[in-house]
């Protein structure tokens, strides 16, 4: 027993000590039933006065804790809103916060439709790949204690025939969770059962040998995405990294933009690695946009006359206005410097100049911004000229093939032909012998001939004498 209780027992004590030595005293002048009455208030009012204090107890205990607790609640309240919302002293947005998290997620997969992840690999025949869904899991039942339910059947619906996605190799992090690292190109859903989750793709166009080769390796498992990702500024900067005046897009991921893009030139990875940072002056004008600080209030039309879903037209039109309907803000866009943060904002160099000599803003720096990549075009026009290359290579080995027998031909002729100048070198030797034998018979038939002619004009003189003699004598 403490001594709170010792002093109260004590009170108790002198208490009743008191009332008898009163009641004995005064016994005399009052009755027996006065004497019971006020015997009977006594106990009553201990009895009252213990169930008073208890009662007090009880409350000053239920204050304190009352007061406690609301303490409490207002630090797992800010707590809260600052795990959900962020500090609202924080110069930049937390990652640790639910609500900004969620938002820059919702930024980046809000172009990217449907996702089915870990599909399991179970063949391959030519251009097609069947492939397998994964089993959604089975929640136990933990209110009332029931064992878990079944698990609903795997159904393809969800990916109907003629869809045309994009195939994705699956690894496994560190923490056991699926991410797609490796880029298999497009297919398009040939069949896709009702139950089992069985499904079968084909490749839109013939699968590249690199692709190929890394199917053969084994995967983890495929994801397939309904829109191929596309590029952003801020999907290559480190986790965690935050923006800054240097960096506007946060500090970019130097180790995996060399992993990612190992092999390409270095103007290229250049261009990833300083996204976002001051230009130079050797960068080209379509790279350079331009930091401003605003200084009075602007608005600014963002939305096209035409209306078109991304998948068909793009999101944007040549002027750069949006014609996705997603995107739209139906109406003019308010800027103002109060709702910037910093009175800052980044725009391309031609809107920049037009803010500046309006006096809307004023000049910060001049910033270094790669254009973002159409990866979809870029893997088509890939396939486009590797099968030019392989057409072309087709062609010059088919040249190539006929110069081969081109140049056979010449040298089966050139041998003949030699075999021709052995024998014609044999029969010209016979031939100047012979032209030297005639040379000789010429020579000795020109000798006999030049002979016949002095005879036969001696002859002829000597007969023109006979007939001369012969006139004369007959004369």
């Amino acid at each position: 027993m403490g001594l709170g209780g010792i002093l109260f027992i004590l009170v108790v004590l002198i208490c009743l000590i008191l009332f008898i030595v009163a009641i004995v005293k005064t016994a005399r002048m009052w009755g027996a039933l006065h004497i019971v009455l006020l015997c009977i208030l006594f106990i009553q009012i201990w009895v009252f006065l213990i169930f008073t204090a208890g009662v007090q107890h009880e409350r000053v205990r239920a204050t304190k804790e009352a007061a406690t607790q609301t303490e409490r609640a207002k630090r797992v309240t800010a707590e809260t809103n600052r795990l959900r919302f962020g500090s609202i002293d924080a110069p930049v947005d937390s990652l640790e916060a639910v609500v900004p998290v969620q938002a820059r997620l919702e930024r980046l997969t809000i172009d990217r439709g449907r996702v089915w992840r870990q599909l399991r690999f179970e063949g391959q025949q030519d251009n097609r790949i069947q492939l397998t869904l994964a089993a959604p899991s089975a929640k136990a039942d933990a209110t009332d204690g029931q064992p878990p339910a079944a698990a609903p059947a795997t159904s393809g619906a969800s990916l109907p025939a003629n869809l045309v996605v994009y195939g994705f190799a699956e690894e496994l992090d560190s923490e056991g969770q699926p991410l797609p690292v490796y880029y298999l190109g497009e297919y398009r859903v040939v069949d896709s059962a009702a139950t089992g989750g069985r499904i079968t793709i084909e490749s839109t166009l013939p699968i590249h040998p690199l692709h190929q080769a890394r199917i053969a390796q084994g995967l983890d498992g495929w994801t397939l995405y309904e829109l191929l990702p596309i590029d952003s500024h801020v999907a290559f900067a480190a986790p965690g990294s935050e923006p800054s005046d240097e960096a506007i897009f946060g500090r970019m991921d130097e180790e995996a933009i060399q992993q990612l893009l190992a092999g390409v030139p270095e103007s290229v990875m250049s261009a990833y690695l300083r996204d976002g940072q001051r230009a130079s002056e050797d960068d080209r004008p379509e790279m350079i946009w331009e930091q401003v600080s605003l200084l009075k209030d602007h608005q600014e039309t963002v939305d096209s006359g035409q209306n078109a879903d991304a998948t068909i037209s793009g999101y944007f039109d040549p002027q750069g206005l949006s014609v996705d309907l997603r995107l739209k803000r139906h109406g003019q866009v308010e800027l103002s410097p109060s709702d910037v943060r910093d009175n800052r904002i980044v725009v391309i160099e031609s809107a920049a100049r037009d803010w500046i000599s309006k006096g809307i803003a004023e000049r910060v720096q001049r910033l270094f911004v790669r254009p973002l990549n159409d990866y979809l075009g870029l893997f088509n026009r890939k396939y486009a000229t590797a099968f030019e290359l392989q057409e072309r290579v087709k062609y010059y080995q088919y040249q190539n093939q006929l110069m081969e027998q081109a140049t056979q031909t010449a040298q089966e002729m050139l041998a003949k032909r030699q075999q021709e100048k052995q024998l014609l070198s044999s029969d010209i030797s016979h031939y100047q012998t012979e032209i030297t034998a005639l040379e000789l018979a010429v020579t000795a038939a020109q000798s006999d001939l030049e002979k016949l002619k002095t005879d036969l004009s001696r002859l002829y003189q000597a007969i023109q004498q006979y007939h001369q003699q012969l006139i004369s004598s007959g004369s």
